[in-house]
């Protein structure tokens, strides 16, 4: 029955996230521009090449809208994440890389219904966070982005090492928490939003602000996703 009744009232909840907008989702749309399969549909914005999110855009109308609810989802709230690298860094650097993970998951602890735990090494962890040169053997190149995610049940994201990271970015640097934290939205299942605000959103000149804090978007698309509709009624209405 309640299954049911989450199949019912689910459009209904979506529609209110529609509202959440101060523009509507359809109103601004992005043509994919990269698949996972690395193709290219479309000319490259100039405002989005070559520094990006390499997960692919999908148009926010009222149809992808629909999509945010049934993308694929993992089925425990428990995970573990490790880290991977094909660079050779210091300690120091090292260090710094899971700190700014530790933020980022710890920003998306507080704000949906899952629990990240960090895995000894050599332990197998449900999230694979890699630093990779260019052209890495682990998975898509680099070619116009900054880092990629996989969803669920995959468990990858991926950044891009040649770039320019930091913690405390300047203009012409990458923040890493930002990005990390957007790209932790996909691995729990988001797609980007068209709402300029949202971590979610896909331009790339957010990457750099150092604006680490989820939005009502962000929380609300994947309170919806995962059916946790209590946390998404206070959301819409706080």
């Amino acid at each position: 029955m309640a299954t049911n009744l989450s199949l019912i009232f689910a459009p209904v909840f979506l529609l209110l996230l529609l509202l959440l907008s101060t523009q509507t989702f359809a109103g601004q749309s992005f043509k994919s521009l990269r698949s996972l399969e690395g193709s290219y549909k479309g000319p490259v914005d100039q405002m989005m090449a070559p520094h990006r999110c390499g997960v692919a855009d999908n148009d926010m109308d009222l149809d992808s809208l629909f999509s945010i609810k049934w993308a694929q989802k993992w089925s425990k709230t428990k995970l573990s994440y490790g880290f991977d690298s094909s660079v050779t860094s210091s300690p120091d650097i090292l260090e710094k890389m899971r700190a700014a993970m530790q933020e980022a998951f710890s920003e998306w602890q507080r704000n949906s219904g899952f629990t990240f735990i960090e895995n000894p090494p050599g332990a197998k962890p449900d999230i694979v966070i890699g630093f990779y040169r260019l052209n890495h053997e682990k998975g898509e190149p680099f070619e116009h982005c900054i880092a990629y995610a996989l969803p669920p049940p995959f468990g990858e994201i991926n950044f891009h090492a040649d770039e320019n990271w930091s913690i405390d970015p300047t203009k012409d640097q990458f923040d890493l928490v930002f990005v990390a934290l957007h790209e932790i939205g996909h691995v729990l299942g988001l797609r980007h939003l068209s709402v300029k605000d949202a971590v979610m959103y896909s331009g790339a000149a957010h990457y750099g602000l150092g604006k680490i804090k989820l939005r009502r978007h962000d929380i609300a698309a994947l309170a919806a996703m995962y059916n946790q509709w209590g946390r998404f009624m206070r959301i819409i209405f706080s």
